[in-house]
């Protein structure tokens, strides 16, 4: 169904379990280690996609 609307799915995702524990005294996000290489992970994924649907949309 998602490609009849020209979707694509990407699979990667972050979880944050108990937000404000990465919460410092400014209110600002300060993530750990894991979540940096999770989100690290969710943006090289969505660079891959990206490029290679690029080419799709292009023809």
């Amino acid at each position: 169904m998602l490609g009849a609307l020209r979707v694509h799915v990407v699979l990667e995702a972050v979880s944050v379990p108990f937000f404000a524990q990465f919460l410092d005294e400014e209110d600002e996000f300060v993530p750990d280690a894991e979540l940096v290489a999770g989100g690290r992970a969710v943006l090289d994924e969505l660079a891959r996609v990206t490029t290679a649907l690029g080419t799709l949309r292009a023809a």
